[in-house]
């Protein structure tokens, strides 16, 4: 990554040291507009959503305002209304909930489907807000977090217990 900022730096400095620099800036724009229009092609292409040929964009703003709204819904959990600053809340809701639907539902499915990463988008902001907190407020204490291990090895040893009494031939 350093090498791009080398490189980069580099280019500039010849470029304002060349007398070609004009011709270099304008060769660049011209670059830049024609990438930027075959993404605006990209972002154009329609899906179908209930007999409706919508743009990909259209999509991808949803997703974006569908984290905000559940940064803002996971406001209203009990668990977030302690301590903190609500822009602090609402960004890192904000965060999970695009990740999620950015980053982690494309890497997970092969082709994936946009009302899937809108959905994502909604309950990751909201869900995975209250369960980061609730994790860092685990790690951060170890007698909570003694007695959560404590409590999950109890329920899991009553839980095989119960389904070996099922099978047949099985203890009662």
């Amino acid at each position: 990554m350093p090498e791009r900022y080398f490189a980069a730096a580099y280019v500039a400095k010849c470029l304002m040291l060349s007398s070609i620099g004009t011709a270099m800036t304008l060769a660049g724009a011209a670059v830049t507009a024609a990438q930027s229009e075959s993404l605006w092609s990209q972002l154009n292409k329609t899906q179908i959503y209930m007999g409706l040929q919508i743009p990909l964009w259209w999509f991808l703003v949803a997703c974006v305002l569908l984290s905000f709204l559940g940064a803002f819904w996971s406001l209203t959990t009990d668990t977030l209304r302690g301590k903190g600053s609500v822009t602090g809340k609402i960004l890192t809701a904000t965060t999970v909930g695009l990740v999620g639907s950015f980053i982690i539902t494309p890497a997970a499915t092969e082709t994936p489907n946009m009302i899937v990463m809108m959905v994502v988008s909604l309950l990751g902001s909201y869900a995975g807000t209250v369960l980061l907190y609730l994790t860092a407020r685990l790690l951060n204490d170890q007698q909570l977090l003694d007695d959560v291990s404590d409590a999950t090895k109890s329920s899991l040893v009553n839980a095989l217990k119960w389904v070996l009494s099922k099978l047949p031939g099985g203890a009662s």
